[in-house]
């Protein structure tokens, strides 16, 4: 315990030991990072610990406890997104507590390839590392609360020291912009039957304005 942050939850000094025995086996500097657990007082936490060394050799090895919940933080302003749903995957292919929580236990129960192959296709491409974008069908997100349109997941992996141990995924719907897209066809449609009616009213007047003249010309 330090007395600045006072003493560490129960459970919090066998978890940095093994953090920090599991970093001795590897070569000094590159990073070891637990899975997320909750201790005491409900916050979520990771343990990061490093080797220490000279001339290439572990000669012993630092541990932090780290609150993941204030770490990623500031990834929240996108979930707060009604049109997107974030899930973020860390070292141990675990959802990170600023995940969707829908989509958090939808890659926690690995969705089946028969009835969701858009999902288990975009939890292939995190659990690889791999990098790009994908569509998933409307009839696979509506447990998602993402409307009836179709959804475009972009995902990418995290490197840190050199090593893809985080997965990031965004699912954003494609409902807002159907429903821009209806909108604005709903303008132009009124639009042209103004100016329909403006046309059909200036032909009117012109054929009226004729057989007036028609008229006066043959009082004449």
């Amino acid at each position: 315990s330090h007395p600045r942050f006072g003493a560490v939850a129960p459970g919090a000094d066998e978890r940095l030991a093994l953090a920090a025995r599991r970093a001795l086996t590897r070569p000094p500097g590159e990073l070891e990072m637990s899975s997320s657990f909750t201790l005491e007082g409900g916050a979520r936490f990771r343990c990061f610990a490093t080797a220490l060394g000279a001339n290439g050799e572990p000669t012993g090895a630092v541990a932090v406890l780290v609150d993941t919940e204030r770490l990623f933080a500031k990834l929240n302003f996108l979930a707060s997104d009604p049109g997107l749903r974030l899930l973020f995957l860390g070292p141990h292919g675990t959802p990170a507590s600023s995940s969707d929580e829908r989509l958090a236990a939808l890659a926690a129960a690995e969705p089946a390839s028969a009835s969701s192959p858009g999902l288990a296709a975009l939890m292939g491409h995190l659990k690889a590392h791999e990098r790009g974008t994908m569509w998933i069908g409307e009839t696979e997100v509506v447990q998602l609360g993402l409307g009836d349109a179709e959804v475009l997941a972009a995902f990418a992996p995290i490197a840190i020291n050199g090593r893809e141990q985080w997965a990031l995924a965004t699912l954003t719907s494609t409902s807002a912009l159907r429903a821009a897209e209806r909108a604005l066809i709903a303008r132009l449609a009124m639009a042209a039957a103004a100016m329909t009616l403006l046309l059909i009213a200036f032909v009117a007047f012109v054929v009226v304005s004729a057989r007036r003249a028609a008229v006066a010309r043959e009082r004449l």
